[in-house]
């Protein structure tokens, strides 16, 4: 069967991964099946009608201003839903992903030679990263190296000391005292790994890969070809052009599962991506839709707000897809993942005791 995936993104910061203002990005959008589209368009219109959506465009930005906001987008998760649209994106916490690029930089084994620990094993990276979220030297970090600023030994060594302080303040001592064994050499290594193109730094410059595998997975299991439609993003050529290597082929190595999930070398089900305006392309604004509610709630979440209830009924549904087609998943801290469950679980629950 033919299908269409549509993929947007919502609060990009490029290189900025600190951005206290934007602290969640999310990128994708919905694969739509072509059978589908007559009543998915029909659907968004008839919706845009009742609830007086004028704008030319369709931009989560402008419905978040609105107060019944969450319950327009449920009735358009519904109708998307209804109609064979399945939601694919991955959802990023940046200072959980800063934190895990701290950790590739400064236990990778080819720079830590005294690190015992390979970071293959994705445990261990987990409980490091889950060890330095929230410490202050995640914004020298990224200030540093993430911004492209000019850096060199002596920052390196810095951002290695602060490091080496703050795990030995939480009881890793042994772990830490490694970060004061880095040689010169092991620093140029770290130095040129950060000597790269900015779009190789930039938050949609990592998660495009995680989406990529998140609908290659999907595919499969739904015997589906798609064409991918993406906002029109500039300076990412590079990038798009090294994806595109891995469309529509079968040759390039067998898949590998890290951590109980597929990681493939190609997309044969895959059969292109163009880059389109956004301002003419209405699928690619529920796209934005997508991105921008799934943001805004996990910002919700991440501060400890609870959902309304539009938000919880939508959050079910999204536990729902996890479960049953993988189209999504979140480089998050695991009490941050936990909670876009909760509402599945108590509605589990609910439905249990009831049948008691």
């Amino acid at each position: 069967m033919k299908a269409t995936f549509y993929c947007d993104e919502s609060g990009n910061t490029g290189t900025d991964w600190m951005n206290p203002d934007q602290r969640v990005f999310v990128h994708g959008g919905w694969v739509v099946q072509h059978r589908g589209m007559p009543a998915i368009t029909n659907g968004v219109n008839q919706i845009r009608r009742r609830h007086r959506l004028q704008a030319a465009e369709l931009k989560w930005t402008q419905l978040s201003k609105r107060s019944e906001s969450a319950a327009i987008f449920r009735e358009i998760f519904v109708l998307m839903k209804q109609n064979g649209g399945l939601p694919v994106f991955q959802v990023v916490d940046k200072e959980y992903m800063t934190a895990a690029k701290v950790v590739e930089t400064f236990f990778d084994p080819a720079y830590n030679r005294t690190f015992v620990h390979p970071l293959t094993d994705f445990e261990t990276k987990k409980r490091l990263v889950e060890r330095i979220v929230g410490a202050p030297l995640l914004v020298d970090f990224a200030d540093t190296f993430l911004r492209g600023r000019r850096a060199d030994h002596r920052d390196v060594r810095r951002v290695a000391n602060e490091l080496a302080a703050h795990l030995t303040q939480r009881g890793h001592r042994t772990i830490a005292m490694t970060l004061h064994t880095l040689t010169d050499s092991a620093v140029d290594d770290i130095l040129l790994e950060f000597d790269v193109d900015p779009w190789n730094r930039t938050t949609g410059g990592h998660t495009l890969w995680a989406v990529l595998q998140n609908l290659e997975q999907l595919l499969r299991t739904q015997d589906l070809d798609v064409d991918i439609l993406h906002d029109n993003l500039v300076r990412f050529d590079d990038l798009f052009a090294d994806v595109g290597r891995m469309f529509g082929r079968h040759d390039l190595g067998p898949v590998r599962v890290v951590n109980g999930r597929v990681r493939f070398h190609s997309m044969p089900r895959i059969t292109g991506l163009r880059l389109v305006d956004s301002k003419t392309e209405p699928y690619i604004q529920l796209a934005d839709l997508l991105c921008g509610f799934v943001r805004t709630l996990a910002e919700k979440l991440k501060d400890g707000v609870p959902p309304s209830p539009d938000e919880s009924a939508v959050l079910v549904d999204l536990a729902g897809f996890f479960q049953e087609f993988a189209t999504w998943n979140g480089n998050l801290p695991d009490a941050m993942f936990a909670e876009f469950f909760r509402p599945w679980f108590e509605t589990a629950s609910r439905a249990t005791h009831s049948e008691d």
